[in-house]
């Protein structure tokens, strides 16, 4: 993780509450959708912000044709109302995957 800083970052703000909110609030609609359908669109949003800028390399890391890529991309889009060519988007997206991945189970 030290050559990961954004990881680390959000490693060390895991139990921020506010961090979690974030998370929370930006991939609620995903999150419904994969867990009513059994859908994989956090997969696809994780491919996508693993590789900014090379969409063929995010829809091979996927293993999904472009094609299908593309329109998974189009429905996650369309559902948080988003532009997912943003720059901005797409680091705000990608800090609510960390801290989703990072956050502390509830038991």
């Amino acid at each position: 993780m030290d050559d990961r800083p954004l990881e680390r970052f959000v490693a060390s703000l895991r139990d921020d509450q506010r961090l979690l909110a974030h998370s929370a609030r930006m991939l609620a609609p995903v999150v419904a959708y994969d867990d009513e359908r059994r859908g994989d669109l956090l997969d696809v949003l994780s491919a996508l912000v693993a590789h900014p800028g090379n969409r063929s390399a995010a829809a091979a890391a996927s293993h999904l044709s472009r094609s299908v890529f593309y329109q998974r991309l189009a429905v996650i889009g369309e559902m948080l109302e988003v532009d997912l060519d943003d720059g901005e988007t797409l680091a705000a997206l990608h800090l609510a995957l960390l801290a989703r991945r990072s956050a502390v189970p509830v038991t």
